[in-house]
């Protein structure tokens, strides 16, 4: 019995081992994640749940928004805590989502913004698409 537990042990080990053969060796195809057309830069901007969610902590630490206590109590503990005007509403080792959400608008603009810098088409829709990506990369950023 001592024996067959550490050959068991053994054996599982080895055909882990081999099983995983090729599957990981597999490269991911450039062409699907990469955009290389204007269409698919002018998708990538008009991505509503990315390009439109705004932060909601300055709306809730301005004096527009109001709510009873108990409304209150259905909200998360941070949108509690932002309501009371608490100058840290995070707990520890939250990640604020306002901060992301704005980043991540930017890094989207930027991105088509720097996309089409390298690849310019001269096309009427290119300099469209570069038009809305600034402005919306401008509003974000002020």
């Amino acid at each position: 019995m001592k024996n067959i537990l550490p050959a068991l042990a053994w054996l599982l080990l080895c055909l882990m081992n081999f099983s995983c053969e090729g599957f990981l060796d597999e490269k991911p195809q450039k062409s699907i994640l990469v955009p290389e057309s204007a269409l698919e830069y002018q998708a990538i901007l008009d991505n509503y749940t990315r390009v439109n969610i705004s932060a909601p902590l300055p709306f809730i630490y301005s004096d527009d928004f109001w709510t009873t206590e108990a409304n209150l109590l259905r909200l998360s503990p941070w949108h509690q805590q932002a309501y009371r005007w608490s100058m840290n509403p995070y707990s520890t080792g939250e990640i604020p989502e306002d901060y992301f959400n704005v980043y991540r608008k930017i890094f989207t603009a930027n991105v088509v913004l720097d996309k089409l810098a390298e690849n310019p088409h001269g096309q009427k829709r290119t300099w469209t698409i570069c038009g809305e990506g600034a402005f919306l990369e401008g509003t974000w950023v002020f």
